[in-house]
């Protein structure tokens, strides 16, 4: 198979042609983001490094201090999207007493995927820090496409230790629609803006990297994935949780039939979904 097609979601979905799936997209994302930002108490841009990408859009401050903390990473193959469109999860987590954090960062080509991993984790631990002042009960991640590649690079014992008792507060983390083994991308369109050799690829594969766990790090990891998502991206998706289970990890693999690679995230922004609602029920747990 072409290894484009193999890896290029849009043309996966039954909804509609490519071009069709993107620009409904972008059109749910951008109406969606633009809707929590007006109706919810927020602080944007705050600062978390000295890059114009690294920045945070934090929702419901005006929720109690003990609420808890959802952060949302957005995807775009680490070169494209961005927080100010990825607000669309807020408005279901707000209803139900949860604070959001949209976490942005700096795109390929201007930064390497391996800083990008360095952003958020840096990103991170201000959000740890952010929930330890507020008193909150919890933090719960939940990241897309790119966003849960990034998301599962926290699965570190490295950076654990760096939150020392604060690691406590992270509870769960939700692994959509992902890609944790890069090597694939090399010789897709996708590589053009990240420049990936063999080695880099390898060195920001969470599959290739993922250490063991010796009972320091107690999060609840969802690997979740559509039905219509392509075949790579479930292959994918199944082998991480596998590996999760072998290296110690609590984990559960979740198949959202009738979901493709869009519209399993556009939905996280209705209260009824499924998925919303898991990860409120984890973030209360």
């Amino acid at each position: 198979m072409d290894p484009d097609h193999e890896y290029s979601p849009s043309r996966w979905s039954p909804r509609g042609t490519a071009e069709e799936i993107v620009a409904h997209h972008m059109k749910i994302v951008k109406e969606a983001s633009e809707a929590a930002k007006k109706l919810n108490s927020c602080s944007l841009d705050v600062p978390y490094g000295k890059s114009d990408g690294e920045r945070m859009d934090i929702y419901g401050l005006d929720l109690p201090k003990d609420a808890p903390v959802c952060v949302y990473i957005h995807g775009g193959y680490w070169q494209d999207l961005s927080k100010n469109i990825s607000a669309y999860p807020v408005q279901p987590l707000y209803d139900a007493k949860c604070v959001t954090v949209i976490l942005g960062y700096d795109l390929a080509p201007k930064v390497t995927v391996s800083q990008i991993i360095d952003q958020v984790k840096q990103g991170m631990v201000k959000v740890i820090e952010f929930a330890t002042e507020r008193g909150s009960r919890s933090v719960v991640v939940a990241g897309h496409s790119a966003g849960a590649h990034l998301a599962s690079t926290l699965l570190s014992t490295e950076w654990i230790s760096s939150i020392k008792e604060s690691a406590k507060l992270l509870k769960a983390l939700f692994l959509i629609s992902g890609v944790f083994d890069l090597q694939p991308l090399i010789g897709t369109y996708v590589n053009a803006a990240l420049s990936l050799d063999k080695i880099e690829a390898a060195s920001v594969s969470p599959m290739l990297n993922l250490a063991e766990n010796k009972g320091k790090i107690e999060v609840a990891c969802q690997v979740v994935v559509g039905e219509y998502d392509p075949p790579s991206f479930k292959d994918q998706s199944e082998k991480f949780y596998k590996l999760l289970l072998e290296k110690g990890y609590a984990a559960e693999l979740k198949i959202f039939n009738g979901y493709d690679h869009f519209n399993i995230v556009e939905d996280l922004r209705n209260n009824a979904y499924l998925l919303s609602q898991e990860i409120v029920k984890l973030a209360f747990s």
